[in-house]
């Protein structure tokens, strides 16, 4: 009922309630869910007149502005009387499912109704030119009396099923729009029959009289007649007396022929806009009435167009002549068609209103800056500026400017200079803008300012600004500026964001990828293909290069996982996947995944993570295998195992599928639900409660042993008893009688393994004296060999040249011996210092360690011709730098000196890395080492060569060898006689 009253209410609460008829009918069609309401106001007709008169059509969509249609010219034909309307009409309440509202008849359509409707040749054509369609419509009949007043009529595009009260509303709408309508009609007929025609029976016919100038001339009479019929403006004598045209400067108007219609003056009357009625009539009348000899009335309205189309027509009234009692008899009536002027204008006042709403509810602070003395050009910018900011002020503003400078309304602005506001937001009030202005041809696009609140705040706008220029002069300025503060705080964020988004992806080594289905390709960021194992830089694959990184199980899984995630629309999907490295080995990899976009159902754009799980899920896959292992082992395990109660003695479970022995002491079949006494001894029983109680009190392990006879053997248990929970223990009992004879029988070693440990106590300190021999001996040994060295050499020089040939040889090969002994000495000693001397680690920046082992042996390198190579190594190692050095060199060293004659040695020397260990190569073409003495060569002074063949005392590899050891790694070699030989060594990281 309130929204009844409502409506109503909103009807008779204006002056003129046509004002109030779209809003009204948009209430009642957005209540019976219709899309369009449309009245079709016709002049009140009944049976016996000779034409249907529609007088408008006005067509409201429920979302939209109400519209007047031109009223179609197949309402207009002559042959639709009221007979034939009122025909239709009950027609088609036969046909509708009729019923009777608040004395309204309502008619509301079925679906075999409407599509009879748009059969109809008439209905059709005006649905056509209304460009209506419709599944559902309900009429209301305008009925007043005994005539109809119009049609009001809502449709819907769906099928409607309308409730009672729904149409009850709309019923009592349609019947108050109905008494409004009526009543207005009536008024005007009173106004005109009383008020304006004084009818006076057998007076001639007036449109044959002509029109009398007073005392004019003929020819005056003919120059006034000419005028009139030239001019483009309609011009009536209109005698009220007789209510008919006394004069016309035409005989067509409006489309309608003046001659051929019984009533002209009817034309005027009932052709007006139904809104312009009370205006156009009632108001005229009254300013006719009081108007004086010479005044001009004026007046403005529409009329409907022979055509159905409405035009604005100007009426200019003039008195012509009075009755004896002052009362008006004839006026003098010149119409106007001002359509186009009036549409002009209209449009100019939209525009208006659309540049006002646009300033008004603009976003951005719009202002208008008038230079208050017109600022001329072809003086210095200086002065310019000085000009300006004297005089310039703000003419106009917005809402908008005023919030940007904190204050409540644009009236604080406007006629205000721009000094009074100097350091504020704007950015004409600068002391750096005029300048600025002026050098980029006085406008300024995008810049952008930054204003410092005093609570540490900043505010940011972008202003565009254009001088109107005239004459010369600039005389005002345009500027909009917009708070981009918003925006800009946006952006830092969001930088912020990808910022920590890129550390976040970087730091958790998160790989993202993308697929478009459509184009084939898989775009992957750097961390991504990390994990896949790729090179960085190859952050497009496709499908076909990504499915070969895949084991080919997982790459099924993840086909099948997309395509259910990608058909019912799951949220996301998620795959662990192995990824095969190119190094041979796998890994795992998390992959997530979700459907971003897509259309028609068909996936355009999926995304995802991928994240490395190998350590967890091997983690995983161990311990899924440690508990099968368990498992396993329990089973194994041939001991008793029982969960017991210790208050009532039950055992409540037993494990393992352990196989029973002749001597088992507990046949384990059916004993789950029995008492421990039940199925033990009674003494053992209670041993094990007893101590079982001690291991719930203590909360923890329990153990001891004890004996039990059976077939006339002692056998020894032992038991274990752990806490599970307040009432329950898990006892495992174990046979240890083996464990007991092995016992005796290591009781009975232990004498004669108290002699052997005597034993080998006097070995490792025989080994520790012959130890400190090999050292001392490297010294001591010294002396007698240079004193031999020295002597044979002394002979040689004395008496060398006076000796025979075998002597001569003899006393050489005494030297050389005494040398060979002295270096095989010195290498003693470095190899001995090399066990003995602690091993201290460090830093070692292996590049440049290398490049100063081939500054040592550069004298060796450069008589040999040699090649030294060497390719990307670490950046640093740990270990002894005076080791690690020997190491190395030996290694080159070796690889010059066993060259292949004639060929220039090679030496390649690379590196390589495990999770553990550091690797590297020293790669030679030289002579090579036979497969079968690759073990030969690192044991120490064993030379596969002679000393006339090769110099040397063999203890190089085996010194090489030893230093790897110290450092936690291995050697290793590969050979081939007459290509060259690699040796391989790891070193601990």
């Amino acid at each position: 009922m309130s929204l009844m009253y409502s409506v109503v209410t909103k009807l008779y609460e204006v002056e003129n309630f046509r004002y109030a008829l779209p809003e009204v009918m948009k209430i009642v069609g957005g209540l019976l869910r219709a899309g369009r309401c449309i009245l079709f106001e016709m002049t009140p007709v009944s049976i016996g007149e000779q034409q249907v008169t529609f007088s408008r059509m006005l067509d409201i969509l429920v979302t939209g502005e109400p519209k007047d249609h031109a009223i179609p010219r197949a309402l207009q034909r002559k042959e639709i009387t009221p007979e034939v309307f009122w025909d239709w009409y009950e027609d088609l309440a036969a046909s509708c499912r009729s019923s009777s509202l608040e004395g309204v008849q309502v008619l509301e359509s079925s679906q075999r109704v409407v599509e009879a409707l748009k059969q109809q040749r008439l209905v059709g054509q005006v649905l056509i030119d209304l460009e209506l369609d419709f599944s559902s419509v309900v009429f209301f009949p305008l009925i007043s009396g005994d005539s109809l007043q119009g049609i009001l009529f809502f449709s819907s595009l769906t099928i409607m099923e309308y409730g009672k009260d729904e149409l009850y509303l709309a019923a009592t709408t349609a019947k108050t729009i109905t008494g409004l309508l009526a009543q207005q009609y009536r008024e005007n007929a009173i106004i005109l029959q009383q008020d304006f025609l004084r009818k006076t029976p057998d007076l001639p016919t007036p449109i044959e009289a002509p029109l009398h100038f007073g005392a004019l001339s003929l020819e005056e009479q003919r120059l006034n007649e000419l005028i009139t019929s030239t001019i483009p403006d309609f011009i009536f004598l209109v005698d009220i007396e007789k209510g008919q045209l006394v004069f016309a400067n035409t005989t067509t108007f409006l489309g309608y022929n003046i001659l051929e219609t019984d009533d002209p003056l009817n034309i005027f009357i009932t052709h007006i806009h139904p809104d312009d009625q009370a205006e156009a009539i009632g108001g005229f009348l009254l300013r006719l009435k009081t108007a004086k000899d010479g005044e001009i009335i004026h007046s403005e309205y529409r009329m409907r167009h022979a055509e159905g189309h409405w035009l604005w027509v100007r009426e200019r009234i003039k008195v012509f002549s009075r009755f004896p009692d002052g009362m008006v008899r004839q006026y003098l009536s010149v119409l106007q068609d001002f359509t186009s002027y009036k549409e002009a204008l209209d449009k100019i006042e939209r525009n208006k209103r659309r540049y006002r709403n646009f300033i008004t509810y603009s976003t951005e602070g719009i202002y208008y800056v008038n230079c208050g003395e017109p600022v001329p050009l072809n003086v210095s910018i200086e002065e310019q500026q000085a000009r300006f900011l004297n005089h310039a002020y703000f003419q106009e503003c917005n809402q908008e400017l005023a919030r940007i400078y904190g204050l409540d309304s644009e009236e604080e602005i406007i006629g205000k200079g721009i000094e009074a506001f100097r350091g504020g937001p704007s950015f004409v009030s600068r002391g750096e803008f005029f300048k600025l202005f002026a050098s980029n041809g006085f406008h300024i696009v995008d810049t952008d300012t930054r204003q410092d609140l005093s609570d540490g705040i900043s505010l940011y706008f972008r202003n565009q600004v254009i001088g109107i220029i005239e004459g010369g002069y600039l005389i005002g300025i345009w500027g909009v500026q917009r708070d981009i503060t918003a925006k800009r705080n946006a952006e830092r964020a969001l930088r912020e964001s990808e910022l920590k988004l890129s550390s976040i992806v970087h730091d958790a080594r998160l790989g993202i990828w993308e697929w478009m289905p459509r184009d084939s390709n898989l775009k992957i960021n750097k961390e991504g293909c990390e994990l896949l194992g790729i090179a960085p830089f190859h952050t497009i694959l496709s499908i076909a290069e990504f499915e070969q990184l895949i084991a080919p199980e997982d790459w099924q899984l993840l086909l099948q996982e997309m395509e259910f995630h990608t058909t019912h629309e799951t949220d996301n999907f998620q795959l662990d996947m192995k990824v095969e490295l190119a190094s041979g080995r796998h890994k795992w990899v998390q992959l997530h995944g979700r459907m971003v976009e897509h259309e028609n159902g068909s996936p355009v754009r999926l995304s995802g993570t991928m994240l490395d799980i190998h350590d967890l899920k091997m983690t995983e896959l161990l311990l899924q295998e440690g508990e099968e292992l368990l498992e396993a082992v329990v089973n194994a395990i041939p001991d008793i195992k029982i969960r017991v109660n210790v208050e009532n003695g039950i055992i409540l479970a037993s494990y393992g599928q352990e196989q029973q022995a002749e001597h088992s002491l507990l046949n384990r079949v059916h004993v789950t639900g029995r008492k421990l006494d039940e199925v033990l001894p009674i003494f053992i029983a209670k041993g094990l409660l007893f101590n079982a109680s001690n291991a719930l009190l203590s909360k923890e392990l329990t153990t001891f042993e004890f004996l039990d006879s059976g077939q006339g053997q002692i056998y020894h248990y032992e038991a274990r008893i752990n806490r599970i929970n307040d009432q329950e223990v898990i006892i495992i009992i174990r046979d240890i009688t083996q464990l007991k004879m092995v016992e005796k029988a290591l009781n009975d070693q232990i004498t004669k393994f108290d002699q052997k440990n005597r034993q080998l106590e006097k070995y490792i300190e025989s080994n520790l004296q012959l130890e400190n021999f090999a050292y001392v001996a490297s010294h001591d040994l010294r002396e007698p060999i240079r004193t031999m060295r020295t002597f044979a050499q002394f002979l040689q020089r004395r008496i060398g040249a006076t000796l025979d040939t075998d002597s001569s040889q003899h006393l050489a090969f005494i030297i050389a011996s005494a040398n060979r002994m002295n270096q095989l000495i010195e290498d003693l000693l470095t190899f001995s210092k090399v066990n003995s001397e602690a091993l201290t680690h460090e830093a070692i920046e292996i590049e440049d360690l290398l490049q100063a082992i081939i500054q040592n042996l550069q004298t060796t390198i450069s008589e040999n011709k040699a090649e030294i190579i060497v390719r990307e190594m670490p950046d640093r190692i740990y270990g002894s730098l005076t080791r690690i050095q020997q190491l190395f060199q030996n290694l080159i060293a070796n690889a010059i000196k066993f060259r292949q004659e004639g060929i220039p040695p090679k030496v390649i020397i690379e590196s390589g890395e495990t999770p553990t260990h550091w690797v590297f190569s020293v790669a030679d073409n030289g002579i090579g080492i036979e497969e079968e003495f690759f073990d030969q060569i690192f044991v120490i002074f064993q030379k596969l060569h002679s000393p006339q063949a090769y110099a040397g005392t063999g203890i190089g590899l085996a010194l090489v060898k030893r230093i790897i050891t110290q450092h936690g790694g291995e050697i290793s070699v590969q050979s081939q006689p007459g290509v060259g030989t690699t040796f391989r060594f790891t070193i601990l990281k």
